[in-house]
């Protein structure tokens, strides 16, 4: 679902509202029912998708939000493969996104998997001296792992996900720039960038083959030398 920007922030607390739900149901090891998203978000909205205020992809981001709550108080293993293999465990226990939206494909926004988050932050070896950018967010699953650095800057063109990381991330600077000229507005450059890019559209929603290339280019270009 389109939504215009002033109505983003209300749109996004709803959807955090929803999320909160949703953790809690979390933080036992059974299976997230789809029923359980759909009545988070219809006490969250004070009315079913059916009355047009939310769709079943909302449902969907708000359980990737729910998620990344969740995992803030999960206790992981030790070894890089351990981790992987509780959080591929965890992946399991979510509701299988069948649902794509016009919105969605248009700007690309599409979930890291989990335990490919996790590694895209152990890989990228963050300290604690680190200011790390995430250059094209979604709701956050990669500045999730990115908390050992000195400050995180996040950036998110839409203005939805966008408010949802200003709820999850409080105390984080979110800027909502297009990812593509990112080096022409950071303030302070970062030593570290993590990113999972769009691949196939610009920010216009435009097909461009060489969008992945451009998000790429601006991120080494932002980077301290």
């Amino acid at each position: 679902m389109i939504i215009e920007t002033d109505q983003a922030p209300a749109a996004a607390a709803r959807q955090y509202a929803a999320a909160c739900q949703i953790a809690k149901s979390l933080q036992n090891d059974a299976p997230l029912p789809r029923s359980l998203a759909t009545e988070a978000m219809t006490a969250a909205y004070g009315s079913s998708s059916a009355d047009g205020t939310w769709t079943q992809r909302d449902s969907f981001v708000a359980i990737e939000v729910g998620t990344i709550l969740a995992l803030r108080s999960m206790m992981l293993p030790e070894t890089p493969t351990g981790i992987v293999e509780k959080l591929e465990e965890f992946e399991r226990r979510l509701p299988t996104q069948t649902v794509r939206s016009e919105e969605q494909i248009s700007t690309q926004h599409f979930s890291t998997p989990l335990a490919l988050a996790w590694l895209v932050s152990h890989l990228a070896a963050i300290g604690d001296d680190d200011i790390v950018l995430e250059p094209s967010a979604g709701v956050g699953m990669l500045a999730t792992w990115a908390d050992r650095a000195k400050a995180v800057c996040i950036n998110e063109i839409d203005p939805v996900r966008a408010g949802l990381l200003r709820h999850l991330f409080p105390g984080i600077s979110v800027t909502s720039f297009n990812a593509a000229q990112i080096n022409q507005h950071v303030s302070v450059a970062p030593t570290v960038v993590i990113m999972n890019p769009p691949f196939a559209r610009n920010a216009a929603g435009a097909v461009d083959p060489f969008a992945a290339h451009r998000h790429f280019a601006a991120a080494l270009a932002a980077l301290q030398t």
